[in-house]
């Protein structure tokens, strides 16, 4: 019987994505949704266990517009472009990816969801986890990139709240 062997840890990032109103709270739609780790999220991971390189020491979520369809090859310098990044929230920067405690291999920003709110009607296909802070910024690390599998519809009446993880399994 022939099967393939399984080496390391199994890990990537959920995604819950809500779109809510602002005035009752009320959940118009929720999704959940697997990511994709690019290479360079691979390499960094890699690179910070076993070969002392840096870490980033903050975390970014982002938003894209565009008909994207994220791949391994994707970068924080090719991100931008590529899926048309969303700036036109109303937050300053990027929103802040703020773990809880870990727990059981897991990073969850369960107690601190990243909230976008807009001043008018936009589409959003996809968000993404980047070491830089600067809406639009080309530089820095891309740990995970994913799209929605159906557009989000946000206004000024709504919120986007991210709920994001990452999640690591021994195999």
């Amino acid at each position: 019987m022939n099967r393939k062997p399984r080496h390391g840890a199994r890990m990537g990032a959920v995604y819950v994505i809500e779109v809510v109103d602002k005035k009752t709270g009320f959940v118009h739609s929720r999704e959940v949704v697997k990511n994709l780790v690019p290479d360079q999220g691979l390499d960094l991971i890699a690179s910070a266990l076993f070969a002392g390189g840096a870490i980033p020491p903050n975390w970014y979520i982002g938003l894209y517009g565009g008909d994207y369809t994220p791949t391994s090859g994707v970068t924080a310098a090719t991100l931008p472009g590529l899926a048309s990044e969303i700036s036109s929230y109303q937050e300053a920067t990027r929103v802040p990816f703020v773990p809880d405690a870990i727990t059981a291999g897991s990073a969850l920003n369960t107690s601190n969801k990243a909230e976008f709110s807009f001043a008018a009607s936009t589409q959003v296909f996809g968000c993404f986890i980047t070491s830089a802070a600067s809406k639009g910024a080309t530089t820095g690390s891309l740990i995970s990139v994913v799209r929605f599998p159906s557009p989000k519809q946000v206004d000024a009446s709504t919120v986007l709240r991210v709920h994001a993880g990452f999640q690591f399994l021994s195999l």
